[in-house]
């Protein structure tokens, strides 16, 4: 019993972190600002290194080169909100 305690509280606190992510950050893939990302908590099988993972859809893609941009929500701009580059990651997208 103890151990589904842990798990349904461990999911809480997951989900909760990762909505505030969603609060936080957007995700671009060139023009176009995707509306909601489900990320998820992952480790890494050999490092055990622990990081963020996120399902991104290929829809928006063009064939070639692409842009993935990350923009922050700047904190003090509320309640404006204001985006502020966080990091693009450049990618090339072929289909098979």
């Amino acid at each position: 019993m103890r151990l589904n305690n842990v798990k349904t509280n461990r999911s809480l606190k997951d989900k909760t972190r990762t909505d505030c992510f969603n609060t936080y950050f957007k995700i671009a893939i060139n023009d176009s600002t995707l509306k909601s990302v489900e990320f998820y908590f992952t480790e890494h099988g050999v490092t055990k290194s622990k990081g963020l993972s996120a399902y991104v859809s290929s829809e928006n893609c063009k064939i070639g080169r692409n842009l993935i941009h990350i923009k922050a929500l700047e904190v003090d701009s509320l309640p404006k909100k204001i985006w502020t580059s966080y990091v693009t990651i450049p990618f090339w997208y072929a289909k098979n």
